[in-house]
């Protein structure tokens, strides 16, 4: 209960609207009611109530469903205990009952008989929340679904960028969709937002952090109870480089060919068309083919910050591949100096940009024969490579 209701404690001043935190997986409804001794609340149907904060007690009435066999009361039923080819649409596996037209018929397990009566949907009351408390209360109910988010990018580099809402059984409120899976033991943890962000023109609001997750603001939406497509950004990406990449950590052994994954990168600014925080998501390349929209490739894309690099990983490469070879390895007290060559082999016809990543604890760069990018844990070999093959040594230290 922790983490969702450190997301809401201040969310208290966005709470005058509904509001709904969209998970993997789960979605979170959150009404404010003012409250002064006790109230009865009654509840949305497809919403169960989670819990309500700052409430001195509070406990829920289950509504009432109808049985099938109180729909059947007062109405004309016509008895036989052998149906010959019935074919019907099952609307009930207990008792089991089949719809056809406007007719149901219902078998009774007990009684060995069909039971045909003119056909209505079981009706339900909802079910009342009771709440005991001195000052205002936030309602947090819970349902099933899952947001996504589609990038669509065109060979001239034009793009659409759309989030997928689930249906909740609301109409209205402030959305924000929350990288991750939902856990209720962080609950207690509410979001601290002054408000809810509202849309802008190219983009979502900058998300917010909280506990390694992140939180993405839509703004306030309506229609949700339909499933909405929310739009939230378009434009042209003006620079897009392929880019085949290979990881591999220092300490490894030594390896034959590997295919390399294929990417494309775009740096997210505002100078390359993009600048706007960009959650993970599918992406989607069209092609025209025929005078037709084609998709082409599919990717994906990890959540990425303004000024951030994102890439869109593709897939593998059968013509692009990369060879290891351990050719010294020393171990000392606390650390080992190793030595590799790696060897990029380029079946293609053109140059290709390679990046090969080196992973490792304290990792320190001692040698190369090409420019290196250093990092505490990586080292980064960016380079294009001609067709043909290429191959680069480099000598490192660790920590063991």
């Amino acid at each position: 209960m922790r983490s969702v209701t450190l997301l809401l404690i201040t969310l208290s001043t966005v709470l005058f609207s509904t509001t709904i935190l969209i998970y993997n997986g789960n979605v979170i409804v959150v009404d404010r009611y003012e409250v002064e001794g006790t109230k009865e609340i009654t509840c949305s149907e497809g919403l169960q109530v989670m819990d309500v904060l700052h409430a001195d007690e509070w406990y829920a009435i289950p509504g009432k469903k109808e049985s099938w066999y109180d729909v059947m009361k007062n109405k004309k039923v016509k008895i036989v205990e052998e149906l010959d080819g019935l074919e019907g649409e099952v609307v009930s596996l207990n008792p089991l009952v089949l719809k056809k037209e406007n007719e149901a018929y219902l078998w009774d397990e007990k009684d060995k008989r069909w039971y045909i009566f003119e056909y209505e949907t079981p009706g339900s009351t909802p079910d009342t929340l009771v709440v005991k408390s001195k000052k205002p209360v936030e309602v947090l109910y819970t349902t099933k679904g899952s947001w996504s988010v589609v990038y669509d990018i065109w060979e001239d580099g034009s793009f659409t960028a759309k989030a997928l809402l689930p249906v909740i059984p609301v109409d209205e409120g402030n959305v924000f969709l929350i990288s991750g899976f939902f856990e209720r033991k962080k609950v207690e943890e509410v979001l601290m937002m002054k408000s809810a962000a509202p849309m802008r023109e190219k983009g979502i609001e900058e998300p917010v952090e909280v506990e390694e997750t992140k939180v993405y603001p839509l703004g306030h939406l309506k229609g949700l109870s339909k499933g909405l497509r929310v739009s939230f950004g378009s434009g042209k990406i003006k620079k897009m480089e392929s880019i085949y990449s290979f990881s591999f950590p220092v300490n490894s052994g030594s390896f034959d060919y590997e295919k390399m994954n294929f990417s494309k990168v775009a740096e997210n600014t505002e100078e390359n068309g993009l600048g706007f925080p960009i959650p993970a998501g599918t992406v989607r390349f069209h092609k025209k083919i025929d005078d037709s929209d084609a998709i082409v490739n599919l990717g994906y894309v990890k959540d990425v910050p303004v000024r951030g690099e994102m890439i869109l990983s593709l897939g593998s490469s059968w013509d692009v591949r990369v060879k290891g070879e351990l050719l010294k390895s020393e171990r000392y007290r606390t650390y080992t100096e190793r030595t590799w060559k790696v060897t990029i082999m380029n079946a293609k016809k053109e140059p290709v940009k390679v990046r090969v990543v080196v992973r490792g604890e304290s990792l320190k760069l001692l040698s190369s024969t090409i420019k290196c990018k250093e990092r505490a844990d990586r080292l980064v070999f960016e380079l294009m490579v001609q067709p043909g093959e290429f191959s680069f040594d480099f000598e490192a230290r660790n920590r063991w």
